[in-house]
């Protein structure tokens, strides 16, 4: 007997569920519960690729620039094969799953994946539940396991449209959000072990809710910060920048790997008036909370890419006739970096900062890989593939050297710092590094002679 086969239209393009006899009751199960996405079987050419029509159109639909590839309608949707946990998954190339309680929910884990898999690094993908309302516009709903996503998702969708309760799929250029309506994950009982409570899937009507497509942009991006001591009070406030992102990041998949992904975080986050912290005890605290925001936060911040991501740096000019400035000058507020001109600055022993370094200096260190900076009132924020690091005070500031200005050594750095304090500034700054060091975020270099003239060409 031929498996029975379910078409979901997705955000990244369509998806087909293959299950096994053995789990015609879960297929039954999983037509119900992802009813709002799924491709009727007139919309299913013969070889099974879904058909994409104005009417019913794909949620993977439109890219822009750098998004993810839609699915090849010759080759048909992408397939995830499921069997029962008996079967020789192996073989078959399938997913095991176990048929009974639970098991549309590890499906739709599955799901999920798929879909990371096929947006991630082409879309800002966060850990958030989102809703749109004729109230308070498109909403995001970002928080760990347990923060309370879902429920506020269902609470606060009834009356509006319901977008997502785990996954929020951003297009990094537009902001448009792209609705990824699966079922809502409902906690049981608890465990009496002691355990994480089991979780199932339930169906949006059940719920009173009503599936939307999308938005055109969020209005709000709210951080959940729910408050098991009852009687407690529901507040909320704006975030920083640098207590949002960190916040964001860890919610996140991958982010990382889009283009600029620190700018168009903090471009969001002053499109909607910063980042809102919500504490709440109940679900029902967050309408009166939404209705009556904070005032919206606006700060400045600048972006600092990579050095070999730059463009190259503008002939030497004389001192006298330019101010001193980094060989970037982002513009605050989100602008792109635009190159500034170097001038030509002196160590305190006379020799030239942007020459080598002078005998005994000291080690040669740089910045380690970046995917992109910001810097904040606050200080530095620092993001590499798979973490976002904090720096204030003058690790920022040397860190912000060496990424700017290239490889030096600890004179060098505090000579172009031109720092001051009741001990040597070289030795302030060699604390500084050593900070640095143990963060992975500067590496020992030896430019050498060669490097040294690639540097600067016309010495050559």
């Amino acid at each position: 007997m031929a498996p029975e086969r379910i078409v979901l239209d997705l955000p990244g393009g369509p998806l087909a569920l293959e299950g096994t006899p053995a789990l015609a009751a879960l297929m039954d199960e999983l037509r119900e519960l992802w009813a709002p996405v799924v491709v009727e079987q007139s919309a299913v050419s013969a070889d099974g690729a879904a058909r994409r029509t104005p009417a019913t159109g794909h949620r993977g639909a439109a890219p822009r620039s750098g998004t993810a590839p839609e699915g090849d309608e010759e080759d048909g949707p992408r397939v995830l094969r499921l069997v029962a946990r008996e079967e020789d998954a192996a073989s078959l190339g399938a997913r095991a799953v176990d048929p009974g309680p639970g098991a549309a929910y590890a499906v739709s884990g599955l799901v999920t994946r798929e879909v990371i898999g096929a947006l991630i690094g082409h879309r800002l993908l966060l850990h958030a539940a989102a809703v749109a309302t004729p109230q308070l516009g498109c909403v995001l709903l970002v928080g760990p396991s347990g923060a309370g996503k879902s429920t506020a998702a269902r609470t606060l969708g009834r009356g509006g449209t319901y977008l997502t309760d785990e996954l929020t799929v951003i297009d990094p250029e537009t902001f448009a959000v792209t609705a990824y309506p699966k079922p809502v994950s409902v906690a049981g009982e608890p465990d009496p072990d002691g355990g994480e409570a089991s979780k199932t899937d339930v169906a949006l009507p059940e719920l009173g809710l009503v599936a939307g497509a999308g938005a055109a942009r969020p209005d709000a991006v709210v951080l959940l910060d729910r408050v098991e001591e009852r009687g407690a009070d529901a507040s909320s406030r704006r975030l920083p920048l640098a207590e949002a992102l960190p916040q964001l990041i860890a919610q996140s998949s991958s982010v990382w790997r889009v283009l600029r992904p620190l700018t168009r975080l903090a471009t969001l986050l002053g499109d909607v008036g910063g980042a809102l912290e919500l504490r709440y005890v109940e679900a029902e605290d967050m309408h009166a909370l939404l209705a009556d925001p904070p005032p919206a936060l606006r700060e400045p911040w600048e972006a600092v890419a990579p050095r070999s991501e730059r463009p190259a740096e503008p002939p030497t000019v004389d001192a006298e006739a330019s101010p001193a400035r980094s060989d970037t000058e982002p513009v605050p507020g989100g602008a792109e970096p635009t190159p500034a001109p170097s001038a030509r600055r002196a160590h305190a022993d006379g020799t030239d900062p942007d020459g080598p370094d002078p005998a005994g200096a000291g080690p040669c260190w740089q910045a380690a890989s970046f995917v992109e900076a910001l810097v904040v009132e606050q200080g530095v924020l620092v993001l590499r593939q798979g973490d976002l690091i904090t720096l204030g005070g003058g690790a920022a500031l040397v860190w912000l050297d060496l990424a700017s200005q290239g490889p030096a050594a600890a004179r060098t750095i505090a000579a172009r710092l031109d720092l001051d304090g009741p001990r040597p500034a070289f030795e302030d700054v060699e604390e500084c590094m050593g900070l640095l060091a143990e963060l992975h975020l500067i590496a020992r270099c030896d430019p050498g002679p060669s490097a040294w003239r690639e540097r600067h060409p016309a010495a050559r």
